[in-house]
């Protein structure tokens, strides 16, 4: 996609990712003539459209935007997937939002919307090039470019979809913003034209105004009789879950960001469902929203005269005699323990180096001399001829005290000698000092 400085392509944003997987259904059958619904009223449709925009009106906040999208917008124009793209400060490219109250495979959603080679690129150059108009895509669209990107949405999972954005002025080539409707409930005519033509002005600022301002949801009153609870209606963890319900966020992003999983994250919102007596998600935010349950201060408890009070000095000091008390009966031994298991590993590591120096010696008839010493293991001699090496699969370890073994070969009453002389690194000693000798 070329912008006016020549820019290429679009950025990403936060890409949510959905919980389970590819969810898309089916476009359901047309009903029976007989069942049909009588067609609205373009006046019933202009009443529904003039409540939209006013309730738009009172969006302030991100999670107002997404209850909007997800329940107003959706009477007037429903769609699966809502995408928001606005330009990056001082960049040609756009960075993308989105909201949706389906799951869709990751995968879908990435190819959709790569920076380079997303489908949204070509939706958003079509669109420019149709003159700012609104594009419609749908299988069967009159001008080929729709009709090969309504293949393309096909086989990432999407349905039609109808673009549109505001464009900046003296520019034929960039936006201040750009909306995508994709997985419309029909393919989109000359109403769902004038709807998003009459309806992204004010989706725009809506959408602005929820990612640059803040404000208090509760009243004075809410907030009070909040206060006179002692205990939330749902836990700490449940609000949590509701403020990343509220953000946008799917069961398996929420299990991610809270190191749980998807079916823990599902089993609480069904009990916030029980508890707010709530039909969805989108009501169970609204609700919890409206009684003032979702910020930090809602979710503690006022406590108790015990639960305020501190400790004394004396008992302050009696923790501490018996800390004390208890450092001096577990530590020795603890570090005991520890120089006991660095000697069990230099054993067991020169266990190791042993079972490769016998490897050694049956391909060349002999051990490595000492001058050739424990390297001949990992690196060729210059006179073996048959060395089949590498006899170790990672490089030569020192001790457990960062020292490298002692190789002797021959040994004076063996073939070879390896040993480590300890942490002191002196002959003799005991404990961890103790000298670790192998002759074979």
């Amino acid at each position: 996609m070329r912008w006016a400085n020549g820019g290429v392509g679009v950025s990403v944003g936060q890409l949510p990712s959905p919980d389970l997987g590819s969810l898309m259904m089916p476009r359901p059958a047309p009903l029976p003539a007989h069942e049909q619904p009588l067609p609205e009223s373009s006046e019933a449709r202009d009443q529904r459209l003039f409540k939209t925009i006013v309730d738009v009106a009172e969006v302030r906040r991100r999670y107002d935007f997404f209850l909007w999208t997800q329940m107003q917008l959706q009477t007037l124009l429903p769609h699966g997937l809502l995408i928001c793209g606005l330009p990056r400060p001082q960049s040609a490219r756009m960075v993308f939002d989105h909201y949706y109250g389906v799951p869709y495979e990751p995968s879908a959603i990435t190819k959709l919307c790569d920076p380079v080679e997303g489908l949204i690129n070509t939706m958003v150059d079509r669109w420019i090039g149709e003159g700012f108009e609104p594009l419609s895509i749908y299988p069967g669209a009159p001008h080929d470019g729709e009709a090969r990107i309504s293949e393309r949405l096909a086989e990432l999972g999407f349905g039609d979809a109808i673009v549109h954005g505001i464009p900046k002025a003296q520019s034929t080539a960039s936006a201040h913003g750009v909306f995508a409707f994709v997985s419309l409930s029909q393919p989109p005519g000359e109403a769902e034209r004038r709807i998003v033509q009459v309806i992204v002005p004010q989706l725009f600022g809506a959408y602005c105004r929820s990612l640059t301002r803040d404000r208090p949801q509760a009243t004075a009153s809410v907030a009070a009789s909040a206060q006179e609870n002692t205990e939330a209606p749902i836990t700490e963890r449940e609000a949590e879950i509701l403020r990343w319900i509220r953000d946008g966020k799917s069961n398996v992003e929420i299990g991610m960001i809270l190191s749980i999983s998807p079916l823990t994250v599902k089993n609480h919102v069904q009990k916030i469902l029980r508890k707010l007596n709530a039909s969805n998600r989108a009501q169970a935010v609204s609700k919890a929203i409206s009684m003032n349950l979702l910020t930090a201060s809602a979710m503690r408890r006022t406590p108790t005269f015990d639960e305020e009070r501190g400790f004394t000095l004396l008992e302050v000091l009696v923790v501490l005699v018996i800390i004390g008390l208890l450092a001096g009966i577990v530590a020795p031994k603890f570090f005991a323990q520890v120089g006991k298991s660095e000697t069990r590993v230099a054993r067991a590591q020169i266990d190791a180096l042993g079972k490769a120096l016998d490897q050694y010696r049956l391909d060349n008839g002999h051990y490595p001399n000492t001058a050739q010493g424990l390297a001949a293991l990992t690196q060729k001699p210059e006179d073996e001829a048959h060395w089949a090496g590498p006899y170790l699969s990672k490089a030569l370890p020192n001790d457990p005290w960062g020292k490298p073994y002692l190789y002797k070969s021959p040994a004076a009453a063996a073939d070879f000698e390896l040993q480590t002389l300890g942490k002191d690194g002196r002959p003799g000693g005991e404990g961890d000092a103790q000298d670790v000798t192998v002759q074979q």
